[in-house]
C-alpha cells in the first residue's frame, strides 16, 4: 500500500528532480555516496549490510568496479542467497556465462535469504527523523493519512517512514532481472537447470518481503504446473495473495508503526496483524 501511495503521489517530486538535477549533480552524489560507504567499510570491513549497500550503489558508468563490489559481498555474506544472485548479475554484465552458472549454483545451495530491507529503512529513518517537514507537504500528509486509513492527517513521522521505505527499496531490494531471465520457464524446462532454478526460487520464497515471496512463488507455480508437488506452491501462492487482499481490505498497514513490519519482516508482520 505504501508503494502504491508513493507511485501515486511522488510524481511531482520525480519530475522536479528530473528537471533540476544534472548529470554532474548525479555523478557528484554517486561519488559522495561511494566515499561514505568506503569509509564505513574501513570501519567495519565484515559488515554485510555495508557490503550490500556498496554493491547497490556501485554504478559502472560512474567509475565503480562492480566485480570488486560483488567479490567483497561474497566474502562477507557468503551464506546469503541474494549475495550469489548479485554475483551472478555482475558475471552476466561482463558476459561470463560460466560465472553466472557457478554463482546461481551457490545461490541454490545457500543457507538463508536476506535483503536487509528493514535494517536499511531503520537506518534511513534515523537520519531523516530530525529533519523538518516543509509546510508545502501539508497536502501530501493529508493524502497519506487517507491512504493509510488512520482517520487523521498523517504525521511528519508517517511521511518520514514512507520516504524511508522508498529509499530502502532502492538501496536494499535486489533486482530479479538476471535470475528471472536465466530461470525463465523456456530455459528451465528440464534437467539440471530446472532443478537448480527450483532450488533457487525455493530459497527466495523463504524471504520475508512481499516482493520476494510473490515473485518466487509465482515462478514455482509455473514450474510445477500439472505436477503432484505443485499443490503446495499453489496453496502458498493463494495464501500470499489472500494476505495482500486482506491487508488492503482490513487496512493492516495503518494498524501500527510501519517500523514493526521492518523489524518483523513484511509477511510475518502482516500475518501477525491479521490475527489481532
Amino acid at each position: 500500500q505504501l508503494a502504491q501511495w508513493i507511485d501515486a503521489h511522488f510524481n511531482e517530486e520525480v519530475a522536479f528532480l528530473q528537471r533540476e538535477l544534472t548529470d554532474e549533480d548525479f555523478a557528484a552524489g554517486q561519488s559522495h555516496a561511494r566515499r561514505a560507504i568506503a569509509a564505513a567499510q574501513r570501519l567495519d570491513p565484515r559488515d554485510p549490510v555495508i557490503a550490500w549497500h556498496a554493491y547497490s550503489m556501485c554504478t559502472p558508468a560512474y567509475g565503480c568496479d562492480q566485480d570488486q563490489a560483488a567479490a567483497v559481498l561474497a566474502r562477507v555474506d557468503p551464506g546469503n542467497t541474494w549475495t550469489w544472485i548479485r554475483v551472478a548479475d555482475a558475471a552476466h554484465a561482463r558476459g561470463d556465462s560460466v560465472g553466472v552458472e557457478q554463482a546461481l549454483a551457490r545461490a541454490a545451495d545457500s543457507e538463508f535469504t536476506r535483503t536487509y530491507f528493514g535494517q536499511t529503512a531503520l537506518l534511513v529513518v534515523d537520519q531523516l527523523g530530525d529533519l523538518p517537514v516543509s509546510a508545502g507537504c501539508a497536502g501530501m500528509l493529508r493524502r497519506l493519512g487517507q491512504d493509510l486509513a488512520v482517520d487523521r492527517d498523517a504525521e511528519p513521522s508517517d511521511l518520514t517512514s514512507a520516504q524511508a521505505s522508498t529509499i530502502a527499496a532502492a538501496m536494499a531490494l535486489p533486482s530479479f532481472g538476471g535470475v528471472l531471465g536465466t530461470c525463465a520457464p523456456k530455459h528451465a524446462s528440464s534437467g539440471r537447470n530446472k532443478a537448480r532454478c527450483m532450488a533457487l526460487f525455493k530459497r527466495v520464497a523463504e524471504g520475508d518481503t512481499l516482493m520476494e515471496q510473490y515473485v518466487a512463488l509465482s515462478r514455482l507455480v509455473q514450474y510445477t504446473a500439472g505436477q503432484r508437488d505443485g499443490a503446495q506452491w499453489r496453496d502458498r501462492y493463494r495464501n500470499l495473495k489472500w494476505l495482500l487482499e486482506q491487508s488492503r481490505a482490513r487496512q493492516l498497514w495503518g494498524r501500527g508503526p510501519v517500523e514493526e513490519l521492518w523489524v518483523q519482516g513484511e509477511v510475518p508482520g502482516l500475518q501477525a496483524r491479521l490475527k489481532v
